[in-house]
């Protein structure tokens, strides 16, 4: 942070880490408030007044009082950040354009990983997740939580691409935890690590489309 806030090119940085390139420092970048301030500074009206942002007193009883309730309630807590990761999953939509085919006892399916992780996965905080469906007749997708964090995390975490095995495994797995991929339905949700799904995650709502 020190030689951020000193100017020096986050390219000379990632050379000093031993970064494979510069995406890995941007992550420095995002979290620096610092730097963000001196941004928004530039970027201010000249009416606007000098300072930071200070919450009147009507504000801060509402988030003391939101506070109080997610803590004696911490279901809610879990169920916010559910939904929200859920509306990113939503737009890794099952096209054909990048997606692979695998053919599993004699059905073919296709298989599509996401390109760009969501912001909870670039950061670590959710597995790597990839989509399948029948080939021919799409119906009930697939989402699989692979288990591990994804490629293009932010912070280069250690990971390993999903195989074409790994689409099997899944594949079969979810068939026999009752995953009906010709029938129309909201999509079949399945953690891969330990091959389990819950009633809760197959209520998950993404848009998958041929």
């Amino acid at each position: 942070m020190s030689l951020l806030q000193a100017g020096v090119d986050t390219t000379v940085i990632a050379l000093w880490l031993g970064h494979a390139g510069v995406r890995s420092t941007d992550a420095y970048v995002h979290a620096d408030m610092t730097i963000k301030e001196k941004a928004l500074a530039l970027t201010a009206p000249v009416t606007a007044r000098p300072g930071r942002y200070r919450p009147t007193d009507k504000v801060l009883a509402l988030c003391r009082s939101s506070l109080k309730e997610l803590a004696a309630d911490p279901a809610k807590l879990r169920m916010s950040g559910r939904h929200g990761e859920k509306s990113k999953e939503q737009m890794m939509a099952l096209v054909k354009k990048g997606s692979r085919r695998i053919v599993v006892d004699g059905v073919t399916y296709r298989w599509r990983v996401r390109h760009k992780p969501t912001y909870c996965q670039g950061n670590g905080w959710t597995p790597l997740t990839f989509a399948v469906e029948d080939a021919t007749t799409p119906g009930t997708a697939l989402v699989v939580q692979a288990g591990r964090p994804h490629p293009g995390n932010w912070f280069a975490l250690p990971t390993q691409p999903v195989l074409p095995a790994d689409v099997a495994q899944a594949i079969r797995t979810a068939l026999a935890r009752g995953w009906t991929p010709l029938a129309s339905g909201s999509p079949f949700r399945l953690e891969l690590s330990n091959g389990s799904a819950t009633d809760e995650d197959t209520a998950l709502t993404t848009g998958l489309s041929a």
